[in-house]
């Protein structure tokens, strides 16, 4: 959904159906205007997540979408530019015993193949930010007992 300043609605889009659910998590806007959401898209409602990525131009047209992950819970939470223009996403797989938090690296074209892609081990990634230099920042959470602590990491970004 997209509205002016005034609140005025400019368009709406709908993704999923009755068999294929997807929600969004995070959102970035492109040099250019284009908008990326990133988020999971499930097959069935028993099925496992995967990682989803929706490329959107700024009149709200489909550009493209790709899924990312294997058959295990992997769930995008946050996504952001680097500065070569590539995208990062941040989320949590269960690919991992335990889970771990995901970060991968893909092209703007949604190639199937990541450029890279890291798993954290104790923690979930809730948001990312790109610095200048390309470190990245993340924040998220680990579970301790039954609490949770917050997580604060730096990391390069491979």
């Amino acid at each position: 959904m997209k509205t002016d300043a005034d609140g005025t609605l400019q368009w709406l889009n709908n993704y999923g159906n009755d068999e294929y659910r997807k929600q969004g998590n995070g959102i970035a806007i492109s040099p250019s205007g284009d908008i990326i959401i990133a988020g999971e898209s499930q097959v069935t409602a028993i099925a496992d997540r995967q990682a989803y990525i929706l490329h959107l131009k700024a009149d709200g047209s489909l550009v493209g979408e790709q899924t990312y992950g294997t058959q295990n819970d992997e769930i995008a939470s946050a996504v952001e530019f680097t500065p070569e223009g590539n995208l990062v996403l941040g989320g949590f797989s269960n690919s991992v015993p335990g889970g771990a938090g995901y970060l991968l690296e893909i092209t703007p074209a949604l190639s199937a193949s990541p450029v890279w892609e890291r798993f954290i081990n104790g923690t979930d990634i809730n948001d990312l930010a790109v610095e200048p230099g390309g470190s990245l920042l993340l924040t998220g959470h680990r579970v301790t007992g039954v609490l949770e602590d917050l997580n604060i990491i730096k990391t390069d970004a491979q």
